[in-house]
């Protein structure tokens, strides 16, 4: 098994200071908070934001075969630290990147969940396995399935997707895990509240969206989409995010044929209006079919419009701003070099943090190397929305 290595670098830290978030400028650029020294491959692959000054990260080490170690981070204050991680694979098995989730409602109700292979390809999956942070220490708890999206609303209230069966969805009730079938296949989840939640997916190889109103999940019709024709006529959604009751952002990205053979990919989305869904309005619908790099992940930016994960900032009237690149860090022979300062930063996972508009990012920044290979650090950045 890989270990990773202990030294850490914090990178300037962007900190309110005292000052009201509503009066906060909006950011031209990412600021990098927080970056790894590890000589190897590393990325920051999920985060969870409880509050202004507290938030929970995991990161993974790359190696170049076998198993890449995990580590968390937590942020209390202003700075990211190393923390204890609370769950460990058994001998001879590793976390798998695809299933480590976690989610925060407050400061004092954290959730991380994590499933084992046991081959460093996925071969065999071993038990899932989750823990819980209650303010004062991690609590570990037994979950019998693997987690492929998570809400956590409230100690008593976690919604978790089942990775094994796709309609499969389970609630967390302050004491029990009780299962629950959808509609439909569904991939993320976003909500606004405890009877305000959405899940997107598909269905029938069509794009799906699934609401739960307190009581029951139901279907809702989506619109017709004129794309080109897709693969085996499969089109879906990714990410939804839930701005307000009536104010929703759905995201998919079918693949299609071009010229008979090449497979390529091609963003869209949808909005939700509080009465009906319907294709998004032209200016992002456009923008998302010309460039699908933007990302099709995102977070409500705290001020009527959202984030989306390739530094994409769609505002409440409607405006579309880039985000720029942060500043280079130092690649492997720490130093910044002419080849890093074309480094690109790649968003595994973004959160608004609560109560302000302030935007956190997990991932990594690729740093070409003299030797023309690329380097990933780690990193964790921030984004003012402003308002």
């Amino acid at each position: 098994m890989a270990v990773a290595a202990a030294a850490l670098l914090i990178v300037t830290c962007c900190d309110s200071g005292g000052r009201d978030d509503d009066t906060k400028p909006r950011s031209a650029r990412w600021q990098l908070d927080y970056a790894t020294t590890s000589t190897r491959d590393t990325s920051v692959t999920d985060i969870a934001a409880a509050s202004r000054d507290e938030g929970w990260a995991v990161g993974q080490d790359i190696p170049d075969d076998g198993f890449g170690e995990f580590f968390l981070l937590h942020r209390h204050g202003t700075a990211w630290k190393r923390a204890e991680m609370p769950l460990q694979p058994v001998k001879g098995a590793e976390f798998d990147n695809d299933y480590m989730h976690l989610d925060a409602s407050s400061p004092d109700n954290v959730w991380l969940f994590a499933s084992q292979i046991t081959d460093s390809v996925g071969g065999s999956v071993g038990e899932p396995t989750a823990a819980r942070w209650d303010g004062r220490r991690w609590r570990t708890t037994s979950v019998d399935f693997r987690v492929w999206d998570v809400a956590v609303l409230a100690p008593d209230d976690v919604w978790a997707l089942d990775a094994n069966r796709a309609v499969g969805l389970h609630h967390w009730d302050g004491e029990r895990w009780t299962v629950h079938d959808l509609p439909g296949e569904a991939v993320a989840l976003s909500a606004t509240g405890p009877d305000d939640i959405w899940a997107v997916g598909s269905h029938d190889d069509r794009p799906a969206t699934m609401h739960f109103d307190g009581k029951k999940w139901r279907s809702v019709p989506t619109p017709e989409l004129r794309l080109p024709r897709p693969v085996d006529g499969d089109a879906s959604l990714s990410d939804v995010v839930a701005v307000s009751r009536d104010d929703v952002w759905a995201f998919g990205s079918p693949e299609y044929w071009t010229d008979g053979a090449e497979v390529r990919e091609m963003a869209f989305a949808l909005h939700w209006d509080g009465k009906r869904w319907r294709k998004a309005p032209k200016a992002i619908d456009t923008t998302l079919r010309s460039q699908p790099e933007l990302g099709t992940s995102g977070t409500p930016d705290g001020a009527g419009g959202f984030v989306l994960s390739g530094g994409l900032h769609h505002t409440d009237d409607g405006t579309l701003h880039t985000i720029k690149q942060p500043k280079p860090v130092a690649g492997r022979s720490g130093k910044i070099t002419k080849a890093d300062r074309h480094q690109r930063f790649q968003i595994s996972d973004l959160q608004l943090v609560p109560g302000t508009h302030e935007i956190w990012a997990s991932g990594n920044v690729s740093v070409e190397l003299s030797d023309g290979t690329t380097f990933l650090r780690g990193v964790i950045a921030s984004y003012s929305t402003g308002g």
